[in-house]
């Protein structure tokens, strides 16, 4: 009975321990949960905000993605495009300079007894394009020294279409193939000396403005090739007051070579106009001949050229005249010292009249300067020189060269050879009375 009255007690002290903390709680109030209700409301509007951002974020960056894509696209295409053009273009250079000086007061070869640093300088570039698999555009810009100066001129613009291996034409201004030399005329160190021999090279003219049609041949199984050339074109050269015009200028050019031997021969025709209106001429008009041969052994040690020419128009200030080199060298390693002996003489001096001094005076007295005019006029076509030049050539690197050349001219036989006509006070072209001419030269070559 006493155990079941305990256990009633502990059961009732339970009871009223319950109740007590339910009586303790604190009633929940409707402001309470509206605003529990308010926050639950803005934490889901804040996830709906959040989610649309989300997408929108999600949208822009597939965009981007897009965009990013194309932009790699066009500067992939734009880097072919680039590369392609490397590919189709190149840029070639060459430059020279250097100083010259002579013994004699008169003008040699554009040098004089004052030191001259621009008588040699040049310097050019070279631009070709490819316009399709077998045609190419060539332009050549060159800046020469001139009357202390500098000018600029493009000296080739052209157009070349390979047809077959045999096959080329080309159409525009082009280097005029009259020379062995002539396709790097200007490019010193293309060649041993500090300038092709002057006895020789003796056109007023190098371009051409026409057409030349080119075919080339391999003979045998020898290594012997042969290469044909037809040009036709026009030519201007100098100005209103002096200069010429090439009419109709057609030719053809011959070469056959190997590894070591290139001959090479060539002949033209053209009507000239010669312009010299300080001694009479004035548009006049001739026909022009032109012939060259050329003979060059090289074999990487020993270097042999042989070149003969004929110019012919009579009666202008050009005469028929005929002119030749022979050079030979040796290379040592980088060094190539070499030895030239040139001659020109014009063939047609009968041609010209000349008169004594007195005779002239006698006749300008009576009001008539013609003899004096025939004077200067043989004075300046006249011409007759023999020359002896020693050069030493060193080839710093693969694309530089200095060269030391010291021509010796002499053998004038009464006409002024290359050195300018002297003129008296009342500006008549007379002869110099030197027998000998010396001039050295100092030059840097090189391309790149």
């Amino acid at each position: 009975m006493r155990t079941s009255f305990i256990a009633y007690y502990l059961f009732l002290c339970i009871a009223a321990g319950l109740l007590s903390v339910g009586s303790n709680a604190a009633p929940v109030s409707a402001q309470d949960r509206a605003g529990d209700n308010a926050s639950q409301q803005v934490d889901n509007s804040l996830e709906e905000s959040n989610a649309v951002t989300i997408k929108r974020l999600e949208k822009e960056m597939v965009e981007l993605k897009k965009i990013l894509q194309s932009n790699t696209k066009k500067q992939q295409r734009l880097k072919t495009s680039i590369d392609s053009l490397q590919e189709r273009i190149s840029i070639q250079g060459f430059a020279s300079a250097g100083l010259s000086q002579t013994n004699r007061d008169l003008d040699y070869q554009g040098a004089s007894n004052d030191l001259t640093t621009l008588a040699r300088g040049r310097m050019g570039l070279q631009f070709n394009f490819m316009l399709a698999a077998k045609t190419e555009a060539v332009i050549q810009l060159e800046a020469a020294a001139a009357n202390d100066d500098w000018s600029l001129e493009t000296s080739w613009a052209y157009v070349q279409h390979t047809i077959s291996t045999r096959y080329q034409i080309s159409v525009g201004r082009m280097r005029a193939p009259a020379f062995s030399q002539s396709q790097v005329l200007n490019v010193g160190y293309a060649y041993p000396w500090v300038r092709p021999p002057r006895e020789a090279y003796t056109l007023p003219f190098n371009d051409l403005d026409g057409i030349i049609w080119t075919i080339r041949q391999p003979i045998g199984s020898n290594g012997w090739s042969a290469q044909t050339r037809f040009l036709y074109g026009t030519n201007e050269y100098g100005d209103e007051a002096k200069g010429l015009t090439n009419n109709d200028m057609r030719g053809i050019t011959v070469e056959l070579s190997n590894s070591v031997w290139t001959f090479r021969s060539c002949y033209g025709m053209e009507e000239v106009i010669l312009r010299f209106k300080e001694l009479g001429f004035d548009n006049q008009i001739t026909l022009g001949k032109f012939f060259d041969a050329a003979l060059t052994y090289e074999n990487g040690k020993l270097l042999v050229i042989n070149e003969y020419t004929l110019a012919d128009t009579r009666k202008t200030l050009l005469g028929k005249s005929a002119g030749y080199f022979t050079t030979v060298g040796y290379r040592f390693g980088q060094w190539l010292p070499y030895f030239t002996v040139a001659q020109v003489k014009t063939l047609d001096d009968d041609e010209r009249l000349t008169y004594t001094d007195a005779e002239a005076l006698t006749a300008a007295l009576q009001g008539d300067i013609s003899l004096y005019k025939a004077n200067s006029i043989a004075n300046v076509v006249n011409k007759r020189q023999t020359s002896y030049s020693l050069g030493l050539r060193y080839d710093l690197q693969s694309q530089t060269a200095i060269k030391l050349q010291i021509d010796y001219g002499t053998a004038f036989n009464g006409t002024n050879g290359f050195i300018s006509a002297p003129k008296d006070a009342l500006g008549r072209l007379g002869v110099h009375d030197y027998d000998s001419v010396t001039l050295v030269n100092l030059v840097i070559d090189t391309v790149f």
